[in-house]
């Protein structure tokens, strides 16, 4: 028994080390975009954007440019390097996360999930598509309905380098699930409509959880939101 207490104090000290030296994971600041209030598109490398691309509003998001992409595929999770795959800048303009949408063009399809009120990604075409962009509409869009975008009261969530830890500081006990959904960012930009999700099989009050994420990374991750139920 006292090796067991004493085993579990260690692991314990291990992930209060690992919590302590990473940086708590912030949404608001990572989706901010540094798009100029002149006009010009935010830069995200790999990116082309058509010459005579006008913006296509509908439902809360503005599709603010289109064009090709080369670089890593990021939709599927696989990060297989790709070559011109049609790409759109989508902003959200409304005021609440955007949860889910659908952007058709042609035969084209956009697909996109975690996008916070005045945050811009990158959503590169579903089936990795190339050829230009036309006559995009927005088919879908589905807000945010049970998802804890403010969660400080409850748990501090720290991002790693391919790693995600979580402690619980609200003083009760979480049963069920607490899943945590992440993106990654460049200069402002959510790289993909991809949402990543990082999920704890229950976490006691003051405990810590942790999980592996190979997507997460200490410098261009970014929390968007939690989900849990007492």
């Amino acid at each position: 028994m006292r090796k067991l207490i004493t085993v579990s104090l260690l692991l314990l000290c291990l992930l209060l080390g690992a919590c302590a030296a990473q940086t708590p994971g912030v949404s608001t600041a990572a989706t901010e975009t540094t798009a100029d209030p002149a006009g010009q598109l935010p830069t995200v490398a790999g990116f082309e954007p058509q010459a005579d691309w006008q913006p296509v509003t509908g439902q809360g998001l503005s599709i603010l440019a289109a064009g090709s992409y080369s670089g890593r595929y990021f939709e599927d999770g696989s990060d297989e390097a790709v070559e011109q795959v049609a790409a759109l800048l989508v902003k959200n303009t409304g005021e609440t996360t955007v949860e889910y949408a659908e952007i058709t063009a042609g035969s084209s399809s956009f697909v996109l999930s975690g996008l916070p009120a005045g945050a811009t990604v990158l959503v590169q075409e579903a089936a990795r598509g190339t050829g230009p962009v036309v006559d995009a509409v927005v088919s879908t869009c589905v807000p945010a309905a049970s998802l804890v975008e403010q969660y400080d009261a409850d748990f501090e969530v720290y991002l790693g380098d391919g790693v995600i830890n979580i402690r619980n500081v609200s003083g009760r006990s979480f049963a069920h699930d607490v899943s945590v959904y992440y993106k990654n960012v460049e200069n402002g930009v959510l790289l993909g409509g991809i949402t990543y999700r990082a999920r704890f099989s229950g976490i006691e009050s003051g405990a810590i959880g942790q999980s592996i994420q190979s997507h997460a990374t200490e410098a261009q991750s970014a929390v968007v939101y939690l989900s849990y139920a007492d």
